[in-house]
């Protein structure tokens, strides 16, 4: 795999897919490469391939979907067409570079990805802003006053052989009101594939950077263990 710069676009809201029979694991099929990712936990499911194009509009041109996880009450109302209603608390999003679908990535490249994307964090926050605020005014009415602000790399979170967790946080402003939102970035390498696991919360206290921090190292446990 050659050694490429890692673009994390973080935005708020936000290959063919095969799912079991109780949405308890979805098998994606990346170039070759059966992937398999089982739910968060049982208050979360993968929308499906009914709903995960609604959300196509919100990835950045660099990426693929490959799976989208809402808790059960936003899935009820995605369901029911209600999108108004849905709140988007917490929720997942897991990607691939499309650049990164038919290389393989080796431990050495995993080595590397991971001390690239640290910098890059540490480096380069200004220019995701900027990007990701660019991102955002293509995809909102004009009339909308959204910006992504503030962006802080706030350090490791877990660091294995085949996977590492980044945490950020960033905050949305929509009109007047100022939202803080946390943000893992997680790097896994899976069946030889470089893939993205973002899990996403809105901060109001310390409770949800403890969540942040155990729900997305104990689901990229399971995620590796699911695929070895």
């Amino acid at each position: 795999m050659k050694k490429r710069s890692i673009l994390i676009l973080v935005v708020l809201i936000l290959n063919t897919f095969a799912l079991s029979a109780q949405n308890i694991v979805t098998i994606s099929n990346v170039s070759g490469k059966l992937i398999k990712f089982p739910v968060p936990n049982s208050q979360y499911k993968e929308v499906g391939d009914a709903q995960r194009y609604q959300f196509a509009s919100f990835l950045p041109s660099s990426n693929s979907m490959l799976c989208i996880y809402l808790d059960t009450f936003d899935i009820t109302k995605l369901v029911n067409h209600e999108n108004e209603n849905i709140k988007m608390e917490t929720y997942m999003f897991v990607e691939i570079n499309k650049n990164l679908i038919d290389s393989d990535c080796s431990d050495t490249n995993f080595i590397e990805v991971k001390a690239e994307a640290l910098q890059l964090l540490k480096d380069d926050t200004i220019q995701l802003l900027d990007d990701a605020n660019s991102f955002l005014k293509e995809i909102i009415d004009e009339k909308e006053d959204v910006k992504l602000n503030h962006l802080k790399n706030l350090g490791i979170i877990y660091d294995t052989k085949e996977s590492c967790g980044m945490l950020m946080s960033f905050v949305v402003k929509n009109g007047n009101k100022s939202t803080k939102k946390l943000c893992s970035v997680n790097y896994l390498r899976l069946n030889n594939r470089l893939i993205y696991v973002y899990v996403y919360a809105t901060f109001t206290d310390i409770a949800q950077v403890k969540w942040i921090k155990e729900t997305s190292e104990s689901w990229a446990k399971a995620i590796l263990n699911a695929n070895n």
